[in-house]
């Protein structure tokens, strides 16, 4: 079965990650994602990228530090179907409600789980006990369990941000220059 890298690079599913893909070659991250280990990608397609403030991901490009930083956070050294991110958050969900009682008006409560990632900085998953959909930092996953040899990709609707860097701040530096 193929790799989380070769499902990027033959690009199987309706959405096109060209720029993921040649962003993770760019700083030398294929071999996580080549890895037998179990991981999961979440990963932005190209009209996530395509979001960003213009000039971001070339200023991103040009610091390869900053970029992987970046790209490992969207990396979790765990295989997690939606099945597994809903179970989880449904286990952090009931164990909320055995604390706090639901009332009817609190329905729309989401169940919570952190994820570590490969940039040593938490991802806060987070799922509706009603729609069972499953969002990442508050991005809904759009298309989920594209499955690997090595793990499975899910496409987020936005690219991630940790915590110590966000697009505002790589948006200054070129301002800086």
């Amino acid at each position: 079965m193929d790799t989380i890298q070769s499902l990027l690079e033959a690009q199987v599913w309706p959405k096109t990650f060209h720029t993921l893909h040649t962003a993770i070659s760019a700083v030398g991250l294929t071999t996580p994602l080549e890895d037998p280990r179990p991981t999961t990608l979440f990963a932005p397609d190209d009209e996530a990228f395509n979001r960003l403030h213009p000039g971001v991901l070339f200023d991103l490009l040009r610091d390869l530090t900053l970029l992987k930083k970046l790209l490992e956070y969207h990396i979790v050294p765990l295989k997690l179907t939606q099945a597994d991110l809903l179970r989880l958050s449904f286990t952090s969900f009931e164990k909320t409600c055995g604390m706090f009682p639901l009332q009817p008006e609190r329905e729309e409560l989401l169940g919570m789980v952190e994820l570590p990632t490969l940039s040593g900085h938490s991802l806060l998953a987070t799922a509706s006990p009603t729609s069972h959909r499953v969002y990442v930092q508050g991005n809904e996953l759009l298309e989920l369990d594209l499955e690997a040899g090595n793990g499975i990709i899910h496409t987020v609707e936005r690219v991630l941000w940790p915590p110590d860097i966000n697009e505002a701040m790589v948006d200054k530096q070129d301002s800086r220059r």
